[in-house]
């Protein structure tokens, strides 16, 4: 006779939480929002599995981003903290440095409005940064090529309509990818004025000033080009 076992949604799940502690099963939501908690610096004698940081702001459950260093870009899941150090849930792949930096970030659920569209206001640290615009880029629909072909625009869109000084950029792809501000594709290549991601990385903050009338234009850091996946940025001014 096959038996079939069921768990209670109402009773907390087993093992570690990460996206929160003693969330339930009904509650637990994929988590694409985070915020900012703060920075901070490792300290000496850091491992690849414990960063030491002098009454650090961390809790477990948040999630380490490094910002400079060998591991820059990397993100780590927090599963225990001390007054002066932080666990990391899996070790990175080499001990952060002393003096590398690195952000604190804790999973968000969002808050809608009545008519259930998220009212976006700020989206980053600091007053005055509010969207102005934003791209939808389906890599399905336009493929971005190799790191041998040409760059492509982000979303095919029109021309920025307002100056901007920030991007907020999420992506799901598994390549890493190269940004260029530039009035074509040609242009774009010859360009030194850009940015790179890392595969899947956001939600990410850069400041990145675009002017009135430039276009984005993104391609491959590798010789696989990226046939799946989305890129959502947000233009801030």
């Amino acid at each position: 006779m096959n038996v079939l076992y069921a768990f209670n949604a109402r009773d907390p799940i087993s093992g570690t939480p990460l996206v929160g502690l003693k969330r339930t099963a009904i509650d637990v939501l994929a988590n694409m929002f985070v915020s900012l908690v703060g920075s901070d610096a490792v300290e000496i004698n850091s491992t690849t599995t414990r960063i030491y940081a002098t009454a650090h702001a961390a809790q477990k459950g948040d999630v380490i981003e490094f910002t400079s260093g060998a591991l820059t870009g990397v993100q780590v899941p927090v599963i225990n903290v001390g007054t002066d150090y932080i666990d990391l849930l899996y070790a990175t792949t080499v001990a952060p440095s002393a003096a590398d930096t690195f952000d604190i970030l804790k999973y968000t659920t969002p808050r809608l409005d009545p008519s259930g569209a998220i009212p976006v206001v700020s989206v980053a640290p600091g007053a005055g940064t509010t969207v102005t615009e934003s791209r939808f880029h389906d890599t399905a629909v336009v493929n971005i090529n190799d790191n041998a072909g040409a760059y492509v625009e982000v979303e095919t869109a029109a021309a920025l309509i307002a100056n901007t000084t920030k991007i907020h950029i999420t992506n799901t792809l598994g390549e890493p990818l190269s940004f260029k501000k530039a009035a074509n594709a040609g242009a774009a290549a010859a360009s030194t004025d850009g940015f790179n991601t890392n595969r899947g990385e956001g939600p990410l903050t850069l400041d990145y000033i675009m002017s009135t009338g430039d276009r984005l234009w993104v391609r491959s850091l590798t010789s696989t080009p990226v046939t799946s996946g989305e890129i959502v940025i947000n233009f801030m001014g």
